[in-house]
């Protein structure tokens, strides 16, 4: 049979897909940075033990 919409249950499900998506971006840009300090800190030990290193 036919049943109303119902827009309060559809606005909740917008709102908890979106809280999913920023949360994923945030975790995202987390990873990134671990990512980006974790090379910092590898390049810093080999040129602390003498081997040249690139950028």
């Amino acid at each position: 049979m036919y049943q109303p919409v119902d827009f309060a249950k559809i606005a909740k499900a917008i709102e908890a897909t979106e809280k999913i998506l920023c949360q994923e971006s945030h975790l995202k840009e987390k990873a990134q940075l671990m990512l980006r300090e974790a090379e910092r800190n590898w390049k810093q030990a080999l040129s602390i033990s003498g081997c040249r290193v690139g950028n």
